[in-house]
């Protein structure tokens, strides 16, 4: 499936949200603070759907084992697909083909990385727009 990776997440007013970066200083490459010492941040560009599976391909939260609850160390040929999958979607200038299971995978990392609905919710309805149209349609939704 062909998947649009330039989507710009939006606030609850359709408000394109844009990227929080760190503001660093250009000869130390040190975050820059205030007068009480707090980092500062400035606005970047746009927050797209590239950033984010990107930065869930990158800094991935790990596996926990079913059994142990311990984290589990993945197989170089599990790393070698995130990277080539990481690698397709960072060069791409729109879209990109994605088999259903990279789509399942990226959709796992997602949610167990962000905690914010806006993005899980929005990320997930462009990986698998058929699963998220078909939602809810006839059945109560369950919030936890």
């Amino acid at each position: 499936m062909k998947i649009d990776m330039n989507y710009k997440f939006k606030n609850l007013l359709n408000k394109v949200i844009r990227e929080k970066l760190m503001d660093e200083d250009e000869e130390t490459g040190n975050p820059r603070r205030d007068e009480w010492g707090n980092i500062l941040f400035k606005m970047g560009g746009p927050f797209t759907l590239r950033k984010i599976c990107v930065d869930v391909l990158i800094a991935s939260p790990p596996e926990l084992d079913d059994r142990t609850g311990r984290p589990r160390v993945l197989s170089s040929d599990k790393k070698i697909k995130r990277y080539e999958l990481l690698r397709r979607i960072h060069d791409t200038d729109g879209l990109v083909e994605l088999s259903a299971e990279e789509i399942t995978l990226l959709k796992s990392l997602i949610n167990r990385k962000h905690e914010n609905p806006l993005y899980v919710g929005q990320a997930f309805d462009i990986l698998d727009p058929m699963e998220s149209a078909g939602k809810g349609k006839d059945e109560e939704p369950k919030i936890n």
